[in-house]
């Protein structure tokens, strides 16, 4: 949360307040069907996903009256997920995460085939308490998924990546850190923490050297150097749930064709280095 606070890279103007006005307006309504029926908030999210970057990129999306229509068609769907919660202790994780990236990817909010991007940004202010945004930037690169996973097998990213947020959310209880600002819902936190993690920690981690509890922007902990041209990925436990870090620094090219991330599971922590590096 403090590399996120130091480093955020949403500065523009209206990435952060036309975030907030669709948040309060969704609170206002009070539904997922309210909101979908309401002009102000659909008006409010058409802009907050123009500010995100849809429709600037690779992401299309479609004129107002269109994405308008597409959302009410999938009211029922979107209302059915309107009481879970991400840190919901008996969430069915991967039946809502199916159900979840099927809806993502009939959700006609933009031209593009690859939906993952634009739609959970658009569910994340209809669903505020489940569906953390993702992109390709941030959350791509936090879990080393290379360009064709990402494009192609969007639905399968969308599960990997939602089971590893409902983990980290039910051992880290993210309403806890809710303030003004970004901190706007359980899920927002999380999609925080990544992007602080990526734009924090520029630093090459020593695997044989052992640390505890850190400040990664104030402490030089042991075993720290200065980035090279070699990526680490640190992979840590709290309990038996696993979280993964990635330290991007060298270029995509040096990353090994078919590497995935690896995850270690088990009690207390652990550094391994990795062939896959990517760029934050």
């Amino acid at each position: 949360m403090a590399a996120f606070d130091r480093y955020c890279p949403f500065t523009k103007y209206g990435q952060l307040e036309f975030h907030l006005e669709t948040v309060q307006r969704r609170q206002e309504v009070g539904s997922v069907a309210a909101a979908v029926s309401d002009v102000t908030f659909l008006r409010s999210l058409y802009r907050t996903l123009e500010a995100w970057g849809i429709g600037s990129r690779r992401s299309r999306l479609r004129p107002f009256k269109e994405f308008v229509a597409a959302l009410q068609d999938k009211t029922a769907e979107i209302q059915s997920f309107e009481n879970l919660f991400l840190d919901q202790s008996d969430l069915d994780v991967a039946r809502v995460s199916t159900q979840l990236a099927h809806l993502i990817q009939a959700l006609e909010i933009v031209d593009n085939r690859m939906k993952i991007v634009p739609g959970t940004k658009a569910l994340h202010h209809l669903l505020p308490d489940l569906v953390v945004p993702m992109d390709r930037e941030y959350t791509q690169q936090f879990f080393g998924w290379h360009n064709p996973q990402f494009q192609n097998y969007p639905e399968r990213r969308f599960a990997e990546a939602f089971a590893s947020f409902v983990a980290v959310a039910q051992i880290t209880n993210p309403v806890q850190y809710l303030k003004s600002g970004w901190y706007s819902s359980r899920t927002k936190v999380i999609d925080n923490a990544v992007v602080g993690l990526c734009c924090g920690l520029k630093l090459q981690w020593d695997p044989t050297a052992s640390f505890g509890s850190i400040d990664p922007l104030n402490d030089t902990p042991p075993g720290c150097v200065l980035p090279k041209k070699i990526g680490t990925r640190i992979t840590y436990s709290v309990g038996s749930v696993p979280a993964i870090i990635t330290n991007s620094l060298a270029p995509r090219s040096g990353v090994a064709r078919g590497a995935r991330p690896r995850v270690l599971r088990g009690r207390g922590p652990s550094v391994v280095r990795s062939s896959t590096a990517d760029h934050c």
